[in-house]
């Protein structure tokens, strides 16, 4: 890894805050190669001396298209994310996941919408909204 401190930044870039929202789309039945990428060479950091996952709220928010989470893949990236923050020592807030086969199409379904809001709010203000 030529500059382990580069990844390092990017995760702690979180004001201090020490929660990290991540969005991603299901490509290919799991997390894209740039996701899985990033996420490699984050999870070589304690090697070098930093661990900028370690305490950190971590919330997730996937798209992936057709109807069904586990047909489409979208079961095996959650799993992945689930695997790679627990291994890192951060605490997974939560979840939200959504079909959409268009572009813009998951901003009409307002169940999602909702949902991820909700993990929004319980990422940055540590409770559930009520």
């Amino acid at each position: 890894m030529r500059d382990p401190g580069r990844y390092a930044a990017g995760v702690s870039a979180d004001g201090g805050g020490g929660c990290l929202g991540d969005r991603q789309p299901v490509y290919w039945f799991t997390v894209s190669a740039q996701t899985k990428l990033w996420m490699d060479r984050c999870l070589a950091l304690p090697a070098y001396g930093n661990d900028p996952f370690a305490g950190k709220r971590i919330a997730i928010a996937l798209t992936y298209g057709g109807q069904d989470p586990f047909d489409s893949g979208c079961v095996n990236a959650l799993r992945t994310f689930q695997d790679a923050y627990r291994y890192t020592g951060s605490t997974l807030v939560g979840m939200v996941y959504g079909s959409a086969m268009e572009a813009g199409e998951i901003l009409k379904n307002r169940a999602v919408m909702k949902a991820a809001q909700d993990l929004g709010k319980e990422l940055v203000i540590g409770a559930a909204p009520s």
